[in-house]
């Protein structure tokens, strides 16, 4: 039996630098026997260990002087590092501030990918090991595809957990970075990842649905406004959400400006859009006179105040308002339900419907290919010209509030607190001022003021006038 190789060991005086030599044999059979220069805090035993990685990992493989270079080879301690300090000490740190995703990044690594490999090694991911991950997310995703909410993980979610992995594993090799490359070889290269899923049809709203939802008086008259909003100024959720009186509104000028969005993840407001793009057109003359009365009760800068599941609110207000088309609320093989999202899919097909041109779609969408626009261009000119007319003047209860409107909330729950309560008359009503914070889903502008039943309390402000 041979001798264990060890390597040989040199470090300076100084210990300044450290150096192992060891050996490695070539495609060709050929004995290699390069210096690789370490980390010089770590000590004798950890630099063998990073040798018999580095030799294991390129023996029998093509030989390359570059990989033992200063700035391809492994990093001593990071080398040892395993997946999960890799990610969460070097990489994850690396991205703040330069993608989006790094929230939902961590969130995938921590939930999916961390129970599989956390605990190994970077150095010693192989393809087997790889492989196994693929099955593994491939095995999850056939198990919990039809749950809901966050337990749901279908292969959409394993194409991502795939995408993150392999991400970083290319990082680990080819990183500008040079305290990231910790590996000399990728070893996701030639894996194949998870089973990708098929397109699915996404839902819209048709103009009579529409119509229906908005003259509803069971759902609160600011959620109504807002779905209108986000109908005819094409606008993503989070774009909606941050919008402000003035500058994205600019209603003296008749202009909608779309710089801005909420990010629900982080919650903070982003200074860009998804795309970093700003989008600036004209205001559609149905949406006018809603403004006009929504500036004139205004409360705060932002134009919506609010918050929370955007999209279950959304189908159960469509439930309310008797809009029951089976599609937009049962989840089917190729099909998805209704989002908030497909409010904004909705009004770009409107456009279409209308006879707008290309481009002019494009632009107020914000698409960055055109071959998106080109899935509500075909769905538009498609559409049959019984399902309503998308550009009729909106109802006149979206101008103003009733006492309807006040006293109810999304599912007509809760208590009702007005002046009534005191047993004396408000002679001189004014409206109460608002004190800024997220509102609730039910909130309205009124006098009266709801308290929902879910628990969430606000304080009761009337002002009554004491004789």
């Amino acid at each position: 039996m041979p001798r264990e190789r060890k390597g040989t060991i040199w470090r300076a005086p100084d210990n300044s630098r450290l150096k192992i030599r060891i050996t490695v044999r070539d495609n060709f059979g050929r004995t290699r026997r390069p210096w690789l220069e370490l980390d010089p805090s770590i000590d004798d035993e950890k630099a063998r260990q990073v040798a018999a990685i580095v030799s294991k990992d390129t023996d029998g493989q093509p030989w390359d002087a570059n990989l033992f270079s200063k700035s391809a080879r492994p990093a001593g301690k990071s080398a040892l590092m395993t997946c999960d300090e890799y990610v969460e000490k070097l990489w994850i740190p690396s991205r703040l501030g330069k993608v989006k995703s790094v929230r939902s990044d961590r969130y995938r690594w921590r939930l999916h990918l961390k129970p599989l490999i956390g605990d190994l090694p970077i150095a010693k991911l192989t393809r087997d090991v790889l492989r196994d991950v693929v099955q593994a997310l491939d095995e999850k995703a056939r198990a919990k595809e039809n749950h809901r909410g966050r337990d749901r993980f279908g292969k959409k979610s394993a194409v991502n957990c795939w995408t993150l992995l392999t991400t970083m594993l290319n990082d680990a090799v080819n990183s500008k970075l040079r305290e990231l490359r910790v590996l000399t070889k990728n070893p996701a290269e030639g894996v194949r990842g998870p089973d990708t899923p098929g397109k699915k049809e996404k839902q819209w709203l048709f103009p009579r649905e529409l119509r229906q939802l908005l003259e509803c008086d069971e759902v609160p008259l600011e959620r109504r406004r807002l779905y209108a909003v986000a109908v005819y100024c094409f606008a993503r959720a989070g774009e909606v959400l941050a919008m402000l009186w003035g500058r994205s509104l600019d209603i003296e000028h008749g202009m909608v400006r779309i710089n801005r969005s909420y990010d629900h993840i982080e919650g903070v407001f982003r200074e860009h859009t998804k795309t970093e793009d700003s989008r600036h057109f004209a205001i559609e003359p149905v949406l006018r006179p809603m403004l006009d009365a929504m500036r004139r009760s205004r409360k705060s800068e932002l134009v919506f105040t609010t918050m929370g599941h955007l999209a279950e609110v959304l189908r159960k207000d469509l439930l309310t308002a008797g809009v029951d088309r089976a599609a937009l609320h049962v989840r089917k093989s190729g099909a998805d339900l209704l989002r908030f999202h497909d409010l904004r899919a909705t009004g770009i097909t409107f456009m279409a419907v209308r006879g707008d041109g290309d481009n002019a779609i494009r632009e107020k969408a914000g698409h960055t290919d055109f071959a998106t626009t080109q899935i509500y261009i075909r769905r538009g000119h498609l559409a049959s010209a019984d399902i309503g007319d998308p550009w009729a003047p909106l109802p006149t209860c979206l101008l103003g509030e009733s006492s309807r409107d006040s006293s109810r909330g999304s599912s007509g729950s809760g208590v009702l607190l007005d002046e009534t309560l005191s047993g004396r008359r408000d002679l001189n009503p004014r409206r109460p001022p608002w004190q800024g914070g997220t509102l609730p889903l039910s909130y309205s502008r009124g006098r009266a003021v709801l308290v929902p039943a879910d628990g969430y309390r606000v304080k009761r402000r009337a002002n009554l006038r004491r004789r």
